[in-house]
């Protein structure tokens, strides 16, 4: 189900479990219909000391720290040109909260962040897929780009192939 509050009460009216784990959810659920639940639960990765609920503490990793941390790591050994590559901004709090973390490491090290992070790529430059061989065609990658500017899906690969040259990899249809 989707909804993991919702899953979560079914399951504890069916199984009458003694606690909880959340492994992630939203908050717009827990808001909703968290209040339904009466035992202790813990959430992981989210933090959960907004939702103000006595029965429901979180586990969770300060995302932006994590982030700059890694940045750091990576230009502590020397590297300086660093690209980021995430989930939509602006739809996720922990994409939102990783790549400030970016930004601010960047800074602090005297790297143009925007060099690496909002500007577009031409064709013809070295990007990270030209160095490390994951089966899948240079072309294929800027063929769903397009797509995506243009907000068009591509057919599910289990039934009809785009072409992108995975089933190399495997000897075969690409049917995972």
């Amino acid at each position: 189900e989707a909804n993991e509050v919702h899953r979560a009460i079914q399951l504890c009216l069916e199984k009458k479990p003694l606690g909880v784990l959340f492994l992630g959810g939203n908050k717009e659920n827990f808001l909703a219909s968290f209040d339904k639940i009466n035992l202790p639960c813990v959430l992981v990765t989210n933090d959960a000391s907004g939702l103000s609920f006595q029965n429901l503490s979180s586990v969770c990793s300060d995302d932006t720290l994590a982030a700059k941390m890694a940045i750091n790591h990576l230009v502590g050994l020397g590297h300086r040109e660093i690209v980021v590559v995430g989930g939509q901004r602006g739809h996720s709090d922990t994409t939102d909260l990783r790549f400030k973390g970016c930004v601010e490491a960047f800074r602090e090290c005297g790297i143009d962040e925007d060099f690496y992070t909002t500007r577009g790529f031409g064709e013809e430059e070295i990007l990270p897929w030209d160095t490390i061989d994951v089966g899948v065609r240079k072309a294929h990658l800027w063929h769903e780009k397009e797509m995506a500017y243009k907000s068009e899906l591509s057919p599910d690969c289990r039934v009809q192939c785009t072409g992108c040259g995975a089933n190399g990899l495997i000897g075969g249809k690409c049917d995972a």
